[in-house]
């Protein structure tokens, strides 16, 4: 089992990996480094100041299947799996005001940057499996609605390392319902809090987390700490009804 200063030691990395992809990301386009997503400032762990944070602001609840993005970096996750997964079509409604899409690659353990000034970005299209951030940079919310297929119940396969898994429903969900399915295997769980552009985190340890909720459109960091992997299982009856 990893030790404390084990586990100190993940985070970190972690931690300086998307320090170190985004500080390189600002320094070639000139993005403000205080609009880059606050874990970047090395956070460690919660505060006392995380624990009053739901992790939720960015989010307004609404029929149907979507997820909002404000001005600033928001981190997302997809309830419907549209049939052209291609960046530009499903950002279709808001691709004027989409500076950036990252998405983590769990084998490095670093963020790939889509731009779509880029004439060869690393990635093209969506994973529905995974979580991604969006930087926009209109100064009104805007939702984006998603019109695919909807999830049913769903196991994802997580390997050892930190790993964006997709929360695939448009309700409001117990989010151990689900971590609970990989419990001994995983370590902490991150949710993006739009307010203040940093992480709040969720450690399997503590008796006193910021959060224990998961609402439609928020994207989610797990640390699996198991060497053979993780497999998630999301049961949608389950989380339906609370």
């Amino acid at each position: 089992m990893p030790t404390p200063n084990t586990d100190r030691n993940i985070v970190g990395y972690f931690l300086l990996s998307i320090f170190i992809a985004i500080f390189i990301l600002a320094f070639f386009t000139h993005l403000p480094m205080q609009s880059m997503p606050s874990a970047i400032q090395m956070q460690q762990g919660p505060t006392a100041a995380d624990a009053v944070t739901t992790g939720m602001a960015a989010f307004t609840l609404i029929s149907g299947c979507s997820f909002d993005l404000n001005e600033g970096w928001n981190f997302i996750s997809f309830c419907a799996e549209e049939t052209n997964k291609t960046i530009a079509s499903v950002l279709s409604s808001v691709n004027a005001n989409i500076r950036f899409v990252l998405e983590w690659n769990n084998t490095a353990q670093n963020f790939q940057v889509y731009s779509p000034k880029s004439s060869s970005p690393p990635f093209t299209q969506f994973n529905f499996n995974k979580s991604y951030f969006i930087y926009y940079t209109n100064d009104t919310l805007s939702t984006v609605s998603l019109n695919g297929p909807l999830f049913g119940d769903l196991n994802l396969t997580l390997n050892q390392g930190w790993e964006t898994p997709n929360y695939p429903y448009s309700v409001t969900a117990n989010i151990t319902k689900y971590l609970n399915t990989m419990a001994g295997s995983y370590k902490f769980m991150q949710k993006w809090n739009y307010t203040p552009q940093k992480f709040a985190i969720y450690s399997s340890l503590s008796s006193n987390n910021p959060f224990y909720t998961i609402a439609m459109g928020e994207g989610q960091f797990i640390l699996i700490t198991n060497p053979a992997g993780a497999t998630l299982m999301y049961n949608k009856t389950d989380l339906e009804n609370g």
